[in-house]
């Protein structure tokens, strides 16, 4: 017997939709994070920021790139996603030492 278990994940509905590959996205769905995407994300700079947005694009299965083109209010928004994830007790760690 085979079990198919989905991964969880949140939506974030962006105030200012992006346009990825020629599509225009207005909703981004946000997988919850392993600690895998963290390591593969801190492999890919050393930069906190360039791991911040290697880790996000990777969680929203999109390109880097993308995540550049969110409006700050979004990018926020994005991040307090990610951390919905987080047990509460690791709330008060925030998104950059998590990475960083």
């Amino acid at each position: 017997m085979t079990s198919t278990t989905t991964q969880p994940t949140n939506i974030l509905t962006l105030e200012d939709p992006i346009t990825v590959d020629g599509k225009t996205l207005s909703q981004l769905t946000i997988r919850k994070p392993k600690v895998r995407d963290i390591r593969l994300a801190r492999k890919s700079s050393d930069a906190p920021e360039d791991v911040e947005q290697r880790l996000l694009a990777n969680l929203c299965d999109l390109p880097p790139e993308a995540i550049d083109d969110l409006s700050l209010a979004d990018y926020v928004r994005l991040q307090g996603k990610v951390t919905d994830f987080l047990p509460k007790e690791l709330l008060a760690t925030t998104m950059t030492s998590v990475i960083g």
